[in-house]
């Protein structure tokens, strides 16, 4: 398995860096610790997560901060690795983007990991423990773009903020996240075989919009499955798909942009364009609380050399990224 996932990516890989998260095929029996053994010999990943969570790390990429976590550590759905790091990658992940809002240059945060806060598959559905864990903090840290997979299918809901959609995103739309929310994505559509959707909220996406409200969906709780209807989901697409995300800075004060793109990748519709939303911020600056009135006062405390609150500096990566330094 292992041989022929690398021979995979190789082509990719061998020149751009391949920054991965661990979903639930990933805990491997005969791996210690937590079955990530396989994982943690073979992936040269950034080592500034918390302890014992090999696939936990952030860098950054220009105006662009991106953190990968293991969404195992909290799943209600598929609970053999639930509480492994004991609330210490919770508590990294609240540090880090406490963090990264203080940091002046940058404009956008991405977080990406496997089991969904938000989607209405009839497979897999959404994951209660993402959301009472983790949707809070990219709430409050105005976290502007949400990448999941586990589901096998392309997915975005318009932007949420309190477990609720703050207002329509339909196709080619802008969208705030300072006032609007967190837009959700699911990315799962990639290869393998496609899962089917709920019979009232069916594929609607760029050429073939079809809104629909009160969708029938679910999300594993403690207790086990609970049903829902939803209106949050904008756009659905049962094809196999790629996502492209292209980035545009922008002038202290200025408006950067952070436009994401779904591609399907599927048979005569292959390299169509079936969504699009455009993430728009006012630049940061230390002088401007781009990120509200905690950032500026920890901007110019960065200005004047204070160092950031949980790191001690950011160093280069071997892959070239700039990651943390506790």
């Amino acid at each position: 398995m292992w041989d022929g996932y690398l021979k995979q990516i190789e082509p990719v890989a061998q020149s751009v860096p391949w920054m991965v998260a661990t979903g639930n095929h990933d805990m491997e029996a005969w791996y210690s610790p937590n079955g990530y053994g396989g994982h943690a010999k073979r992936l040269d990943l950034p080592t500034n997560g918390p302890a014992n969570c090999p696939s936990v790390y952030a860098f950054t990429y220009g105006n662009v901060a991106v953190l990968s976590l293991d969404a195992n550590d909290v799943s209600y759905e598929i609970p053999a690795n639930k509480d492994y790091s004991g609330g210490a990658q919770t508590s990294w992940l609240e540090r880090t983007l406490a963090d990264l809002r203080a940091k002046p240059t940058i404009d956008f945060i991405i977080v990406f990991f496997h089991h969904c806060a938000y989607a209405v598959t009839t497979s897999h559905v959404s994951d209660g423990g993402v959301r009472e864990k983790w949707a809070p903090l990219f709430d409050k840290y105005n976290v502007d773009l949400v990448i999941n997979g586990h589901n096998h299918m392309y997915e975005r809901t318009d932007p949420i903020r309190g477990g609720k959609p703050t207002r329509t995103a339909g196709v080619g739309d802008t969208v705030s996240p300072v006032t609007d929310g967190t837009t959700y994505i699911v990315a799962g559509g990639g290869g393998a075989s496609l899962y089917s959707l709920p019979s009232n909220g069916p594929e609607s996406y760029a050429g073939n919009v079809k809104d629909a409200s009160g969708v029938a969906a679910g999300y594993f709780g403690a207790g086990g499955k609970v049903t829902e209807a939803v209106d949050w989901s904008r756009v659905r697409y049962r094809g196999h798909n790629l996502l492209a995300v292209d980035v545009k800075p922008a002038a202290p004060g200025g408006t950067a942009t952070l436009t994401v793109r779904g591609i399907s990748v599927e048979g005569a519709k292959a390299g169509t364009e079936i969504d699009r939303v455009t993430i728009a911020r006012t630049a940061a600056t230390v002088d401007t609380p781009a990120f509200g009135s905690g950032a500026l006062l920890a901007g110019a405390a960065l200005a004047a050399g204070a160092g950031y609150a949980g790191y001690s500096a950011w160093q280069k990566h071997r892959s070239g990224l700039e990651v943390p330094v506790s």
